[in-house]
């Protein structure tokens, strides 16, 4: 189904501001109500008005990649983690002198790391969602 310009020219639009909106809750999570999941779910979602206003692109998406993207980040989170132990200090425990850019620690880090795979795995859900519909119609 074809959507209409104002749809279109809309999204065009919004995309940019949400991909925007999400990177600054996520790395302000520290700071403000927010963080990881919450901006991941917002940079999932633009892939869902992406899917509604355009539609599928057959060979614009790569389920492979999106997977591995979304493997390696939750390898990168295990891994912060883990150094929270190789330090001396607990799981998950902030390692990083807090000094200079690094203020809040490992916390941006963590928040950034589960932005991107609750975003990616939001991108393949939607994804899943919207080629079974466009399959069984």
């Amino acid at each position: 189904m074809e959507m209409s310009i104002v749809v279109r020219t809309t999204t065009w639009i919004m995309v940019p501001l949400m991909l925007l909106f999400g990177a600054y809750i996520i790395l302000t999570g520290h700071l403000n109500p927010g963080g990881g999941f919450q901006g991941g779910v917002i940079l999932g979602s633009v892939s869902l008005l992406y899917f509604v206003a355009f539609g599928l692109k057959e060979g614009k998406f790569s389920e492979n990649l999106a997977s591995l993207v979304e493997d390696v980040s939750a390898l990168l989170l295990v891994a912060v983690g883990l150094l929270g132990v190789v330090v001396g200090k607990a799981f998950f425990s902030n390692f990083l002198k807090e000094s200079g850019i690094f203020t809040a620690g490992t916390i941006p880090l963590v928040n950034s790391l589960i932005g991107l795979k609750v975003g990616v795995a939001f991108v393949v859900l939607f994804y899943t969602f919207f080629k079974y519909m466009e399959r069984r119609a």
